[in-house]
């Protein structure tokens, strides 16, 4: 391999699991080039900037800011999580060795899979520390929020008072906060993060009714620290899509389960397209997902059939109001995995009638301050008076609010405003995974198409922008 005799400088913006994936990835490939080329003292050498607001790298947001008591759990098991392709055991290797147990199926608590991230980081500066090893990594810290591609046809990055100039970009940024009722923000009776002990202790029992805005692992997550902390009143679950967690058994959805990809049977195009109402199609869906159970598959095993399929995925249906509504129906059933302790703290709370749901959409306009806490109006026409209300539907789902068309993120808001950014033309506010959306710029992070969980969901496409980013410095200009 020829290597051009010069620098390689690449920026990545964000240590969380994406930057960190992708830096661990850099320097593996640098390890392996660097050994196969003899380990030649003039091998270019790569400087790698980290940009992160944090002061640990390699957790990020989601693993740093866990719930109290290891509440917080991954929604995938250990086996799923390991950021790297090549060594899919990497997390349970890890997890083995620290604890001394057999936890490939184990659905650890989030802090701890933000003290691996934070190994991963760690073991990848130290390996910068072989002699002549031909990369450095320097870590800023600092919030990113402006770049520009130069007339130098190099990238100058800004990070608080500092400027940073790279040959390549990687925008891994990471999950952002919705709009989704801001304006109950700061009032002592709403949350929309995790709960701690003397939050609870600080919530009445006028109504003995705590209602939870969204049923997705968020839910999950607030409603087993209530379990936690000991809360015995009823629990109201209220979202648009009355979708609930399905449990994740991993011994079912390993690779080495020996189980047959699934089939779907009954969702099919021709069955699709036959469809009048939006009731018809979710009955098929319904349908297929009771078929694949029966047969010892899952929901995830549908889910993998349906976003494996191309053909249904860019399906032209006569009536795409109803097809739409069914997409984002399936989209809610992709996210909603849960553990099987999760499930049955859950099941179990149903069954005993302490835990309800109800289908509604809800706005700020519908939530009521009231002398005792709030009042929330339904679409049926009814009302739930609550103790106190719980966001769980506050993390977004794309980098675009769907109604202003407002970019969340402001380094990403600033490069679409100069035409760098390649949005995807199926899906508002996405990036296609693994792209290299303009010549340089990479994105990296959750707004994009996944097509499994856990970290096999980015790592390879971590470990693409990774290889991609290394070429070293090629003179192009981004065209006017």
């Amino acid at each position: 391999m020829t290597h051009i005799p010069h620098q390689n400088h690449i920026a990545i913006v964000g240590a969380g699991l994406s930057g960190t994936s992708i830096v661990a990835h850099h320097i593996r490939i640098i390890q392996k080039e660097w050994q196969e080329a003899g380990c030649p003292l003039d091998f270019p050498v790569s400087k790698i900037t980290v940009i992160d607001p944090q002061d640990k790298p390699g957790c990020g947001g989601p693993y740093q800011f866990y719930s109290p008591d290891d509440i917080a759990l991954l929604n995938q098991p250990a086996y799923a999580m390991s950021p790297f392709p090549e060594e899919p055991n990497d997390f349970s290797r890890w997890l083995n060795t620290k604890f001394s147990n057999n936890l490939d199926n184990s659905f650890q608590p989030r802090r701890i899979y933000g003290e691996y991230l934070q190994d991963v980081f760690q073991n990848a500066v130290a390996q910068t520390g072989q002699d002549h090893f031909p990369a450095e990594i320097e870590v800023i810290q600092g919030y990113a929020d402006d770049a520009s591609f130069g007339a130098d046809n190099l990238w100058h990055i800004r990070a608080g008072q500092q400027d940073i100039t790279a040959d390549k970009v990687v925008v891994a940024d990471g999950h952002y906060q919705n709009e989704y009722l801001s304006g109950l923000r700061g009032h002592p009776l709403y949350f929309d993060s995790h709960l701690n002990r003397t939050a609870f202790q600080s919530v009445p029992n006028t109504h003995g009714v705590i209602a939870i805005i969204g049923s997705g692992q968020t839910m999950v997550d607030r409603f087993a620290e209530l379990q936690h902390y000991g809360y015995t009143g009823s629990i109201i679950t209220i979202s648009r899509r009355g979708i609930l967690p399905w449990e994740f058994k991993p011994e079912i959805y390993r690779d080495d389960s020996g189980r047959a990809p699934y089939t779907l049977q009954v969702f099919t195009k021709e069955a699709i397209l036959k469809a009048q109402t939006f009731e018809d199609l979710n009955a098929l869906w319904e349908e297929e997902i009771s078929i694949a159970q029966n047969a010892g598959y899952g929901p995830g095993h549908v889910l993998g059939a349906y976003f494996s399929n191309s053909e249904l995925r860019t399906l032209d249906h006569p009536n795409l109001k109803i097809w739409d509504q069914q997409k984002e129906i399936i989209k809610a059933w992709y996210a909603n995995p849960t553990s099987p302790q999760r499930f049955r703290l859950l099941k179990d709370s149903i069954e005993r009638g302490q835990f309800q749901h109800r289908a509604s959409s809800i706005s700020a306009d519908h939530i009521i301050e009231i002398r005792d806490g709030f009042e929330i109006q339904l679409d049926s026409g009814g009302a739930v008076k609550c103790d106190a209300v719980f966001n769980a539907a506050g993390c977004a789902r794309t980098l675009k609010n769907p109604t202003t068309g407002h970019v969340r993120s402001p380094l990403i808001r600033s490069l679409d405003e100069q035409g760098h950014i390649k949005w995807d033309n199926i899906q508002l506010g996405v990036i296609g995974a693994g792209q290299q959306i303009a010549p340089g710029l990479f994105y990296a992070g959750p707004y994009s198409y996944p097509s499994r969980w856990g970290c096999e969901t980015f790592r390879d496409n971590h470990e693409k922008i990774a290889k991609e980013s290394l070429f070293y410095r090629q003179l192009e200009r981004i065209p006017a």
